[in-house]
């Protein structure tokens, strides 16, 4: 059996009715594959807004797609949003996927080198939620399915979300001013831990 990771700090997950009018930046964070098969993983972008110390999930992108629909879609929540960059995991799609982006001058992207196994960099980012720094919204057609997979990760059927979402703040956290020290909040907690008690069930 896979051992369980993550349980503890998923009791700080924080919800937010409405996000800020405002961030510092808002980024998203791409998990790539290609292919359509029923049994394969996902294409996942989470699309992050920071403020401060502060991170807010604001869309999660799951499909399944071959690259030219994938490359559409990231062309599309890039510019949706806004992005101030767009992170893709190097993978020998994700090198060719931001390649050609660069060269047709839609977006450059950067691409990132997973370090450590899943599991490590997602506990790398415990600390976050720990400190009530990473925002779920309380209703989103897309949370259910992300909570499942963050909750039951690693033993999850799927760990793309989990994956892009630990790219996400590695990279957010890694740009904070370096003075600036993990304080923990008075947040919202009650939506978030009623809906983790309900999928548990």
């Amino acid at each position: 059996m896979r051992r369980s990771g993550f349980r503890t700090p998923a009791n700080r997950l924080c919800s937010y009715a409405t996000p800020p009018a405002r961030f510092d930046r808002v980024i998203i964070s791409w998990d790539t594959a290609s292919t359509l098969s029923e049994t394969s993983d996902w294409s996942v972008g989470t699309v992050w807004g920071a403020l401060g110390l502060d991170f807010y999930l604001l869309e999660v992108f799951r499909e399944r797609l071959q690259s030219p629909d994938l490359r559409r879609a990231i062309i599309r929540l890039h510019h949706q949003h806004q992005a101030a960059a767009t992170l893709i995991e190097q993978t020998e799609l994700g090198r060719a996927l931001a390649q050609d982006l660069y060269q047709t001058r839609h977006l450059r992207a950067i691409t990132l080198r997973p370090e450590g196994d899943k599991l490590a960099r997602l506990l790398a980012q415990a600390a976050r939620f720990e400190a009530g720094q990473v925002h779920l919204p309380e209703n989103a057609p897309w949370l259910a399915t992300y909570l499942t997979e963050l909750l039951g990760f690693p033993n999850a059927p799927h760990d793309d979300q989990v994956d892009s979402t630990s790219q996400a703040l590695n990279w957010l956290t890694s740009r904070r001013p370096p003075n600036q020290p993990i304080v923990r909040r008075d947040v919202r907690r009650r939506d978030i831990i009623a809906r983790r008690d309900t999928i548990d069930k």
